[in-house]
């Protein structure tokens, strides 16, 4: 008997667990659903902490701004008791280039019983601009043709500019003690001095 219910107390902590685990699973596909795809943010603390919330809402409404129309793919969910990871993956539009664009990530995040305490975001935004059509250029290196490709520079300034020579600001002169001008004498006086007399 003893065993049996040690059987049966141990089966119901696994059956809870799945239980939980399952559905934290579904908030998170929900979170995803109603956040991304229909945008309802103003649900977003049935899913996060009132600590998180402002964070997250900040960075969807700066996302959602640029790509209006998400579709978004969930690859993989992993739970425990406090963390939990979503790789997913995100097809968009960008609103001004109107180019699309497919990028994959993974955020990692804090669970606080079936809500998000903290949550870090993983993805390549190297190669959001590829697909959007710029070049990464380094310092120093030349670009032979024309490319109406638009180009990121790394570094401070073109190589191009960097090679201009900047003329040197005219220096005034001193003047010399030995010209014998008086420091305190008038401007006006001095001006009428050097003017050419007038024709007789």
């Amino acid at each position: 008997m003893r065993i049996i219910s040690t059987l049966l107390v141990g089966s119901l902590m696994v059956s809870s667990g799945c239980v939980a685990h399952s559905i934290k699973e579904q908030k998170v596909r929900s979170a995803m659903d109603e956040l991304w795809v229909e945008k309802n943010l103003d649900n977003i603390e049935a899913y996060y902490t009132a600590e998180a919330a402002e964070e997250v809402e900040q960075f969807m409404r700066e996302s959602l701004a640029v790509w209006p129309d998400p579709k978004v793919e969930i690859n993989t969910i992993a739970i425990d008791a406090e963390t939990l990871v979503v790789e997913w993956t995100v097809t968009g539009k960008h609103r001004d280039l109107g180019k699309e664009v497919t990028l994959r990530g993974v955020n990692i995040a804090t669970i606080d019983g079936f809500k998000v305490s903290s949550e870090r975001r993983y993805f390549d935004n190297l190669a959001v601009m590829d697909q959007l059509g710029y070049r990464i250029i380094p310092p120093g290196m030349k670009v032979e043709g024309e490319d109406s490709a638009p180009k990121i520079l790394l570094g401070e300034e073109d190589e191009e500019d960097s090679e201009k020579e900047v003329p040197d600001a005219p220096v005034p002169e001193e003047p010399d003690a030995e010209d014998g001008v008086d420091e305190g004498a008038d401007p006006a006086d001095k001006a009428a001095e050097e003017a050419p007399a007038p024709a007789p």
